[in-house]
């Protein structure tokens, strides 16, 4: 079991572009927390940047790392991709992936 809280923040707001500033903590009722802080810019509803960094205790079942991602979304597709670094348990990660809106 957890308890988890989270804030955004919308930075700018235009038809063409935004950011959005994130926060957010989690604690387990194993003892091991976590806080998160993060950006987003999106560009025309179509093509998002990403970056953001996690902090966590020893015990936190996902370590403290860093991550930027990319997404493009075009109608009900998107595309996804994300690299997290600086961690030693996680290593150089590369995630991809595909979603789909109805």
């Amino acid at each position: 079991a957890f308890a988890l809280a989270g804030l955004s923040w919308m930075a700018l707001s235009s038809s063409a572009h935004s950011i959005e500033l994130l926060l957010d903590a989690e604690y387990n009722f194993d003892g091991s927390f976590a806080v998160a802080i993060g950006s987003e810019y999106t560009y025309n509803h179509l093509l998002y940047v990403r970056t953001g960094y996690r902090l966590a205790s020893e015990k936190a079942l996902i370590p403290s790392h860093l991550g930027v991602g990319l997404g493009v979304k075009y109608q009900f597709l998107r595309l996804e991709a994300s690299y997290l670094a600086a961690s030693t348990v996680l290593g150089n990660t590369l995630n991809l992936g595909v979603g789909v809106s109805f």
